[in-house]
């Protein structure tokens, strides 16, 4: 019986042992995989995961859902307890969006956050998670007065994909009292819905007066997709800011038109070394979103370029495209 035992004993430390060693090798072969970009763009993230300034924890987080670096989604997790409220609702989106159901109890122990935006957030994901049905939490949001909980509830209403909730989305636009975030974002959100009524609506964005609305009417346009999509976003090269022509050049390339590669080597070729530093910062940002979406070899320069830049968004941005690169593309000398 002893040897029985003691047999047994063996067995499972040995399968321990083996379960171990074989979970290292999976590291190590990750590690040796990844190229010298990759490893530039984690130690970016990483180290703003840290930082003390709470927009850019918010961006690394962001960044970190955007490329889909799941190696990263338990720090992420830990990070529903940050201080900050944006920080703790970007962290429950990442979750969200990237379907990292591992966080479900995490997410279920803090239903009660302080924060009614948080408190929807954690809704939407436990709802797509399929841990319960929280969508009343969702709703109550859209209808608040708290402008910035109807945005938020607007965003996640989109993000869960329910049709059902469209509804709501478009009491947001007829209610005279919503300001003009929650009407923007609610329009997005419709479009993520693919809602029939969008496309207008989109374009009513692209033609505003404001650059931040144009921005969104592109992002509207880019969650549409299709041929007429393409077309509208593409009018926006003629805009007077090149920071939203690299908005436009952008969200091309992700949507696969070779145009957006074009105009975005056009940017850092001819460009990006004529404009003053604020306008330039400002471009970089959009032009470097889309370098994730850029196989073209020529491009591969100003990606390393953008991960060594003074602004630490735009760096943040590059590691995102880094990631995102890396998962499309062989590995890239650095």
């Amino acid at each position: 019986m002893k040897f029985k035992i003691a047999l047994l004993i063996l067995l499972v430390v040995s399968s321990i042992q083996t379960s171990a060693q074989a979970f290292m090798n999976a590291n190590e072969r990750k590690n040796r995989q990844a190229g010298p970009l990759q490893i530039k763009a984690l130690e970016i993230i990483q180290t703003n995961l840290k930082s003390e300034f709470p927009l850019l924890r918010m961006h690394a987080i962001e960044a970190v859902a955007n490329s889909r670096e799941m190696s990263l989604m338990p720090t992420i997790t830990k990070m529903l307890d940050d201080k900050d409220e944006p920080v703790r609702f970007a962290a429950v989106l990442a979750i969200g969006d990237t379907q990292y159901s591992a966080a479900s109890y995490a997410l279920k122990k803090r239903k009660s956050d302080p924060a009614k935006s948080v408190q929807v957030a954690i809704s939407y994901v436990l709802t797509k998670f399929e841990v319960g049905d929280y969508r009343k939490n969702i709703i109550a949001g859209m209808k608040s007065n708290n402008q910035t909980l109807k945005a938020n509830s607007a965003l996640v209403a989109g993000k869960l994909g329910d049709d059902s909730l469209a509804k709501y989305l478009h009491e947001i636009l007829k209610d005279r009292d919503s300001m003009d975030k929650a009407k923007i974002q609610a329009i997005e959100s419709l479009a993520m819905l693919n809602d029939i009524s969008t496309y207008q609506k989109g374009w009513a964005l692209l033609i505003s007066k404001r650059a931040d609305d144009r921005v969104m009417g592109i992002r509207t346009m880019e969650q549409m997709g299709g041929k007429d999509a393409i077309s509208a976003i593409a009018t926006m090269y003629r805009d007077d800011l090149i920071e939203v022509q690299m908005a436009a050049a952008a969200s091309l390339a992700k949507l696969g038109d070779p145009q957006g590669p074009q105009r975005i080597y056009q940017y850092f070729k001819f460009e990006f070394d004529k404009l003053d530093r604020e306008t330039r910062n400002r471009a970089n940002v959009q032009a470097t979103i889309g370098l994730g979406y850029c196989n073209q070899p020529q491009l591969t320069k100003y990606l390393k370029k953008m991960l060594k830049d003074k602004m630490p968004t735009t760096r943040l941005y590059a590691a995102q495209s880094a990631l995102i690169k890396a998962k499309t593309t062989s590995q890239i000398a650095y």
